[in-house]
């Protein structure tokens, strides 16, 4: 920000929230809106700070957040990179998470994930360098299965109401979490503004 001003920051946020507003008037035909971003909103690797997210999740000052026009256009799914390892999480609205208390059970298909009110986030870095690894710290609350082996995720989407995931593990030479995100026909107004 300091070498290029504010300038391309507030250009990309007002594409962003016309381009997710375009795409919320055509969900009878596209009914999923799903994102990807580099860093992660949430994550409990230890390589991720606290300090080091807010500014893209929540804003600071007149630099604008992305989590309110994520939640506000009702976004389903967000993918994201940077972090060397794999974590799903519950959908979470502003730190809140319907989901639980933050644990390693993978293999949760819990019905959270259905007609949700809030994106649900993974993080999909496991792919990458692991050189060193870095464990993982305590669950954040809404973290519903983390993997530090070498994997990849895939999604199906089958139709307009089911999307399917799944991390294989290269280490374990098999598929250790599984999750469904479903939603009914026509759930795809955008809730109002949040604050």
């Amino acid at each position: 920000m300091d070498e290029y001003g504010k300038a391309p920051i507030l250009s990309q946020y007002s594409w962003l929230t016309s381009d997710l507003q375009e795409a919320n008037k055509n969900r009878a035909t596209r009914p999923w809106i799903i994102g990807y971003q580099h860093r992660p909103f949430y994550c409990s690797n230890t390589e991720c700070h606290e300090d080091d997210e807010p500014l893209i999740r929540k804003g600071d000052h007149d630099i604008p957040g992305l989590e309110p026009v994520y939640i506000s256009n009702k976004i389903d799914l967000v993918f994201c990179g940077h972090m060397h390892s794999y974590e799903r999480f519950y959908p979470i609205a502003n730190l809140v998470s319907n989901g639980g208390n933050g644990h390693d059970s993978c293999m949760d298909t819990s019905s959270v994930y259905h007609n949700a009110a809030a994106p649900a986030y993974i993080v999909t870095g496991s792919a990458g360098n692991h050189d060193p690894k870095f464990p993982f710290g305590s669950p954040h609350s809404g973290s519903a299965c983390r993997s530090d082996d070498w994997g990849y995720t895939i999604m199906s989407v089958y139709n307009h109401t089911h999307i399917h995931l799944y991390q294989w593990s290269v280490n374990q030479l098999r598929n250790i979490d599984n999750v469904w995100i479903t939603k009914f026909i026509g759930n795809f107004t955008a809730p109002g503004p949040t604050t």
